[in-house]
């Protein structure tokens, strides 16, 4: 069996029906910034960085998934095919 986490809607559904209060931008931020220094404390970048990887948690909690095109750092040979376009 493979168990996972039943987690919410991604942010950008949020976002286009709730808005985004500063408070809640911010905190939401903050989640993503703390997500992504850990990729990078153990030696990866994540490169798929989007409002619909970021994924409501219950509360408002916000957590970063599809770690598909994460790449080693340092490792830059397919940096420039990983991740959409748009936030590469």
């Amino acid at each position: 069996y493979l168990v996972l986490e039943k987690l919410g809607a991604p942010l950008d559904h949020s976002l286009k029906f709730n808005g985004s209060p500063p408070r809640v931008a911010v905190n939401y931020t903050l989640q993503m910034a703390e997500a992504l220094a850990r990729i990078h404390d153990v030696g990866f970048v994540h490169h798929d960085v989007t409002p619909l990887n970021l994924l409501e948690a219950g509360g408002e909690r916000w957590k970063l998934i599809d770690c598909g095109v994460a790449w080693p750092r340092g490792d830059t040979a397919l940096r420039a095919a990983l991740g959409p376009r748009k936030y590469a």
